[in-house]
């Protein structure tokens, strides 16, 4: 039958696509997920992924969905372009017409079926398409090349959609993987920075398109040398797309293999911008309010982190779970080796002590594995800035999880500002949660700044810059 498909003229009909219902135990592993390639690999198609929806006296499951994301993306990989198909009516056994006759039964005997009202509902398909008519109408308008209405972006945060050829996804160093793929540094455990799909440039469609963010890999002879560039909000909004170009394929391996932290700073920045834009829209402002008596200072930090504790210089604030929390304190500046890794862990520990103790007696917080603690020189607005990651522990306690602090020069008080935001949440993932807390960080005003609600994709301090800053605040 597959051969049959590969040998029909698919030129003037719609894309071939697949169905594939997914049962838990059944086929849901990444070995069908494999035979699938093989079995598909070289035909235009695209693959629909179904999880099986229960039914009364079935003993077949539906897969979790964790497991359907790994079958997708190992699909997509590969060069299958995969969809997960959103399900409905799932919970009444209802999707895909599968609600059972006893229950229609049960519903019939339970009220009285009224006859349709054939008048009402022309009426109501009158109203409704006479309101779709009108959106596609202004969404066709067109204003400086951009649509009226926008569609709203596809996919989830931290997924990136990737738009190359089968010769430079399918390379044997598949150098753009290889960097995407990277582990967030400073988790507990190994977390993917992205979720990443994959399409072939003749399946970048209008549905693909929507995507928040996409790479387009464009490799030809006509460009002299490799280079980024971007565009926001070209399809659907937010969105954020990059695009490489290169001369040739080794050019292109070399070029993403050297600015690997670019591209990732570059999406994880995207995504942190629309958490900031949220923040903007919604925060805390109590918690705004003491930062504001407390360091003259002004951050937005969620709306759930309503615990609080006050110290000399040093503030705390919990959401009820206590899954996220956030620390800030200050000291003067007058230690050259203020902006180390050693300086910082030391101080970091001795205020983390006195402030945050346990529920016994010697049990407090401090640095786990400093070791694997890693920081980095930074810009934040512009300015020269310090931030480490690492992993926190309770002494004599079990209490654990990740972190990330900025450590800030305010200049015109001649002090350090540190904010942090650290994750207990045992069990469970803790990217997001990480990554929520590090886009509140970029939000803090020092006083002498002004309010900035977006944070730069592009490098607009360059990395001269920091080193720069970081030789003078060392003196």
């Amino acid at each position: 039958m597959v051969e049959i498909l590969r040998r029909y003229d698919f030129s003037k009909q719609r894309r071939l696509s697949f169905e594939y219902i997914v049962f838990k135990g059944v086929n849901d592993s990444l070995i069908y997920a494999k035979e699938l390639v093989k079995l598909l690999r070289g035909l235009d198609c695209r693959m629909n992924l179904i999880r099986f929806h229960a039914i009364p006296n079935v003993d077949l499951e539906g897969t979790d969905m964790e497991s359907m994301i790994a079958f997708r993306d190992y699909l997509t990989q590969h060069g299958l372009f995969a969809t997960i198909r959103a399900s409905r009516g799932e919970d009444i056994f209802a999707a895909c017409g599968m609600l059972s006759t006893a229950q229609q039964q049960a519903e019939k005997k339970r009220k009285k079926v009224k006859p349709f009202n054939t008048r009402n509902i022309m009426k109501r398909m009158t109203f409704y398409l006479g309101m779709a008519l009108a959106v596609l109408s202004l969404a066709s308008c067109r204003n400086g090349g951009k649509s009226i209405i926008t569609p709203v972006s596809s996919g989830r945060p931290y997924e990136v959609m990737v738009v190359a050829d089968d010769k430079c996804w399918m390379s044997p160093d598949s150098a753009l993987f290889h960097v995407l793929d990277t582990d967030v540094p400073g988790l507990p455990q190994a977390e993917r920075s992205f979720r990443i799909s994959r399409v072939r440039p003749d399946f970048f469609d209008r549905s693909v398109r929507l995507f928040r963010n996409i790479i387009i890999v464009d490799i030809q002879d006509i460009y002299t040398q490799p280079k980024f560039k971007y565009t926001r909000d070209a399809y659907s909004s937010p969105q954020m797309i990059m695009t490489i170009q290169a001369p040739n394929q080794k050019e292109f391996a070399d070029y993403v293999s050297k600015n690997g932290q670019v591209i990732i700073d570059f999406f994880t920045r995207a995504e942190m911008n629309r958490q900031v834009k949220l923040l903007e829209k919604k925060h805390n402002e109590t918690l705004s309010a003491k930062v504001q008596s407390m360091f003259d200072c002004d951050i937005w930090m969620p709306v759930e982190m309503e615990s609080y504790k006050q110290g000399k210089d040093f503030l705390w604030a919990s959401s009820n779970l206590n899954d996220l929390n956030f620390v800030m304190y200050a000291y003067p500046f007058r230690d050259h080796d203020t902006f180390t890794k050693e300086y910082f862990i030391h101080k970091r520990d001795s205020v983390m002590k006195v402030n945050l103790p346990g529920a016994r007696e010697g049990m407090y917080m401090e640095t786990a594995d400093s070791i694997f603690v890693e920081t980095r020189n930074i810009a934040v607005k512009g300015d020269y800035a310090f931030e480490a990651r690492g992993l926190w522990e309770m002494k004599n306690d079990a209490m654990g999880g990740p972190f990330v602090s900025h450590v800030r020069v305010d200049r015109d008080n001649a002090r350090v500002i540190v904010v942090e935001g650290f994750v207990y949440n045992p069990g469970k993932l803790k990217r997001d949660q990480i990554r929520k807390l590090n886009a509140a960080l970029y939000t803090l005003k020092l006083p002498s700044e002004k309010e900035v609600s977006e944070i730069p994709v592009d490098n607009s301090i360059s990395e001269e810059q920091i080193k720069q800053e970081a030789e003078q605040n060392k003196q």
